[in-house]
């Protein structure tokens, strides 16, 4: 039976429903038209924009959307502007039709230019940069006839430190630059020409064939679709962000790191399983077992043991998946409370619950009980951690998909650092489980606000390509529980690989609980874990990390 919420016409041309189930529904319309990937609305986003007109409307949509900093050791960020205008036509002049008009237009330029940043051009090995997906943006929309827009499309490109060497290379695989292209360059800026189908959407491509785009054989493949002319887009540098490290006061502030493993479904052979053993053989081992080339390979993790409690007795059969089973150290767990070094973002009270007597010294001393240290000293101070292993990939026994996916999001309600090894969707949602309900979809994820924390958190995503779309999402459907504020988001650029997967996850921890001292005297910041995490590689993922350092 037909929906009436998807039929009703809206009073004025401007009108957007304010009803969140009638936004979703909407959203998900939108997004099962697409023959591409696309975040498609952000109902959260669009119940709080307005505007009294349709272009105001669509401008202000697209100017709400958080855009948060990136900082990385290999990596950097690009602004990019496409040269000439792009347009859309939308007859029924309607603010939300703009909307999605606009926003898949945006999607094309996004996955082109992806595509052209990463293969076929460089080679799977030389894959230079990504489009972050929700920068884009409409500048200088205009209705230029009745229900024609037209605007310039403006964003971001995360890559390597090189990428403008790359990019005055050859075009190995096309289009030329035109011959009659003699407009010079501005200063500190590279211009490509970008190839792109006439009609991306067209019933006969399929959805990711945006992904192995080659226009050399676009026309044996596709002859009733012809290319779009050359496009000309003006890359230069964007503004570097301050170098700053996690929120160590806020994650050692109760006294307990709550860090949680994310498994998710890997359709072609991968078994969490494997990486999960490997990680549980690495917690329960003391700090003085060094692991090394020789125990993990060339890839692994090369870094000391966790010193955690073994929570299945010896047994990695009896470990369970659904975070009952705790790998501990605190004062009575494994190798006793991780002393850790940071500076203190407020007072802290020496013999309260969170910091017992004899827990905390100063400069090599002890603080006595009763003792109040002032905001602003660098403290040694015993903390206790909490691990957590959580496997969609395959989960057994079955269960529904609204089950799975309100199990994932539930992770984020007390986890202070979150580790996701898997799949995602190009902005689209996260592989949860193996079927094709279990997705948690970028239209859908607003609606478990209240699963997610509002202290400060870290999301790590061990997903290809994942500073491309994901960091934003949170921050837009989130908003306002979850900010580039309070939560920062490790991702990386290109492609990432399983063999890599184990390394990552626990470089990460291990600098964070700092079980592998970096020996600068505080805490490592960023660009140190960034670094730790990316070396060794099977494949440079080029690691980043989104968040503001005002805190």
């Amino acid at each position: 039976m037909p929906n009436p919420m998807l039929n009703m016409k809206p009073k004025t041309k401007t009108a957007i429903p304010r009803d969140m189930h009638a936004l979703r529904l909407l959203a998900k319309q939108f997004q099962s038209k697409q023959k591409h990937a696309s975040i498609g609305l952000l109902p959260n986003l669009a119940a709080r924009t307005t505007g009294r007109t349709p272009v105001e409307h669509a401008n202000n949509y697209f100017r709400n959307k958080v855009s948060a900093p990136f900082i990385g050791p290999l990596a950097a960020q690009y602004e990019f502007q496409v040269e000439e205008p792009a347009q859309v036509k939308v007859p029924s002049r309607n603010a939300l039709d703009l909307i999605f008009a606009i926003q898949d237009e945006l999607d094309h330029y996004h996955l082109y230019l992806s595509n052209f940043l990463t293969h076929p051009r460089y080679g799977p090995e030389n894959q230079v940069g990504f489009s972050r997906g929700d920068t884009l943006r409409p500048q200088g929309l205009k209705e230029v006839s009745p229900g024609v827009f037209q605007f310039r499309v403006h964003g971001l490109v995360v890559g390597r430190h090189n990428l403008f060497t790359y990019l005055r290379g050859k075009y190995l695989d096309g289009p030329q630059p035109p011959p009659t292209d003699t407009a010079k360059e501005p200063s500190g800026t590279v211009r490509i020409f970008l190839s792109m189908p006439s009609r991306p959407d067209a019933r006969e491509v399929g959805n990711t064939e945006w992904y192995d785009f080659a226009p050399r054989t676009w026309k044996r493949h596709h002859p009733s679709i012809p290319l779009r002319p050359p496009i000309p887009i003006l890359f230069k540098h964007a503004k570097d962000t301050t170098t700053f490290g996690p929120a160590y006061s806020h994650l050692y502030e109760d006294g307990v790191i709550r860090v949680s493993f994310i498994f998710g479904y890997d359709e072609h052979g991968h078994l969490a399983d494997k990486d999960a053993k490997a990680i549980w053989s690495i917690l329960t081992s003391p700090p003085k077992k060094q692991f090394t080339k020789g125990i993990t390979g060339d890839f692994g993790y090369h870094g000391p043991g966790f010193g955690c409690s073994d929570p299945t007795g010896g047994d990695y059969r009896k470990l369970n998946f659904d975070g009952t089973s705790v790998f501990r150290r605190d004062s009575i767990s494994g190798e006793g409370p991780i002393v850790v070094r940071y500076r203190l973002h407020k007072p802290l009270r020496v013999g309260s619950a969170n910091t017992p007597a004899g827990s905390a010294s100063v400069g090599g001393k002890l603080v006595p009980d009763g003792k109040t240290i002032p905001a602003g000293t660098i403290v040694d101070r015993g903390v206790s951690a909490e691990v957590r292993l959580y496997n969609f990939d395959k989960a057994a026994p079955r269960v529904s998909a609204q089950d799975l996916i309100d199990r994932f999001a539930k992770v984020f309600a007390d986890s202070d650092v979150i580790h996701y090894d898997g799949h995602a969707n190009y902005g689209g949602g996260f592989y949860i489980g193996e079927q094709p309900d279990d997705i948690l979809w970028a239209s859908d994820i607003g609606s478990y606000r209240k699963d997610f924390s509002a202290r400060y958190q870290l999301f790590s995503i061990g997903a290809c390509h994942g500073a491309g779309y994901f960091a934003d999402l949170f921050y837009n459907e989130l908003h306002p529980r979850k900010s580039p504020r309070n939560l920062d988001i490790v991702a990386a650029v290109n492609e990432t690989a399983f063999e890599d997967a184990v390394h990552q996850g626990l470089a990460l921890i291990s600098s964070v609980l700092q079980i592998k001292k970096h020996g600068s005297g505080e805490p490592p910041d960023y660009l140190q874990i960034l670094l730790s995490m990316s070396k060794p590689a099977a494949f440079q993922p080029y690691v980043g990390v989104f968040g503001r350092p005002e805190r």
